[in-house]
């Protein structure tokens, strides 16, 4: 085998999702973070079955741009109009 073969062969390994520990792990923040951005959509996750994973691609991104302050889109969920409610009454 060629050299060439060879790291084709290594790279048909590699893996392509990562659980929130593992990612908490490589990137040296606390899994209960990794939770956080999770539910305000600071990160790109992916649900396999019940597990939440991390895309490889989004761990290279976080490593070279960072992970946004702000969340990607609001998360969905009551609390808001709680607020409000208090508020006026």
């Amino acid at each position: 085998m060629s050299t060439q073969d060879k790291t084709v062969e290594t790279n048909s390994h590699e893996r392509l999702f990562y659980s929130l520990k593992e990612t908490a792990a490589m990137l040296g923040v606390a899994y209960r973070t990794m939770q956080d951005w999770q539910y305000k959509r600071c990160i790109n996750t992916v649900k396999l079955g019940w597990r939440v994973m991390v895309p490889a691609t989004e761990i290279e991104r976080i490593l070279v741009e960072g992970v946004p302050l702000a969340p990607k889109d609001k998360p969905k969920g009551k609390g808001s109009s709680r607020a409000t409610s208090k508020a006026v009454a």
